[in-house]
């Protein structure tokens, strides 16, 4: 278990090997692991692999179909590795909503990070937010300048969009929709989500989508 997973709670009995920047070694030879995965590439992890004679295997979580990709290469590895229904929620999820939802003419902005100075962090294209939201047939909110822009108020204002999402876990959304009217933006449109996997694109993604879909009806 890396130090940031607090789910399923079962992950909670499991010994601790730290995280992506600094990961326990002690840990991942002490449980005579027979391979290390990893999101992205972490040379401490893979000279750790190579140094165990195991292998490594990388991982990409940026957009849907790399999050897709991921299920589908666990499930070649490990014969007894079932995520079709994972799988499956995801695309179907996706499906019926977007036909549920008159999403066309929808302009929608996806917030990652909002600070406390009014710094803003927007999902833009080539990230599973995106992807999301293209998915139930909305437009996406955001300038051309990499996966996750910063903005201005100034510049979500420019944008016009019809709804704005902030993903905020764990947060008071009183609190967050305060700082954003506090820097000059207006609260219509706005919904705030706070699930703790809101930002992760584990398991409970369906209920990501799902969340995200409720919110554009």
């Amino acid at each position: 278990m890396d130090r940031h997973s607090n789910w399923p709670p079962e992950a909670g009995e499991l010994p601790c090997a730290g995280d992506y920047l600094s990961p326990s070694l002690e840990v991942v030879a002490g449980i005579s692991a027979t391979s290390i995965h990893v999101v992205g590439t972490s040379n401490t992890l893979r000279a750790l692999a190579d140094q165990m004679e195991i292998p490594c295997h990388t991982y990409s979580f940026d957009t849907l179909d790399d999050i897709l990709a991921s299920a589908e290469t666990i499930e070649e590895l490990y014969e007894d590795a079932d995520l079709a229904q994972f799988k499956e929620s995801v695309t179907g999820t996706l499906d019926s909503l977007s036909c549920e939802l008159d999403g066309d003419s929808l302009l929608v902005m996806v917030v990652i990070y909002l600070e406390e100075d009014g710094a803003i962090t927007l999902a833009g294209a080539n990230t599973f937010f995106g992807d999301i939201i293209e998915g139930l047939g909305c437009r996406l909110a955001a300038p051309d300048a990499g996966s996750y822009p910063a903005v201005s108020a100034e510049g979500v204002l420019s944008m016009r969009p019809d709804r704005v999402l902030i993903l905020a876990p764990g947060a008071d959304p009183l609190h967050i929709i305060h700082v954003w009217e506090s820097n000059g933006l207006p609260a219509a449109g706005v919904s705030v989500l706070t699930g703790e996997y809101i930002l992760i694109p584990g398991a409970r993604l369906p209920l990501t989508i799902r969340e995200i879909g409720s919110c554009l009806n």
